[in-house]
């Protein structure tokens, strides 16, 4: 999966951590947690892409049914999704 960090980080913007992982829609983690750590100043978007890869557990819903990514905050565990 690739993300962009949408800002680079300046001095009135800080970098940030962020865990990502998915879960069914019973609420229960299907995939392995990544940390993603937005501090790229680079001007150009193209330099602040990450690419992830999730592994997802045996216990995954079926194609058809709902799961979501979670984007947690690590600071303050808010949930930005």
């Amino acid at each position: 999966m690739s993300l962009l960090q949408v800002d680079p980080v300046t001095n009135n913007k800080h970098k940030r951590y962020f865990k990502m992982y998915f879960e069914s829609s019973n609420e229960i983690p299907i995939s392995n947690e990544v940390t993603i750590i937005a501090d790229k100043e680079a001007a150009s978007s193209d330099q602040r892409v990450f690419t992830e890869k999730f592994i997802f557990l045996e216990n995954t819903p079926g194609r058809n049914e709902e799961c979501y990514l979670i984007i947690k905050d690590e600071k303050n565990e808010e949930i930005l999704t």
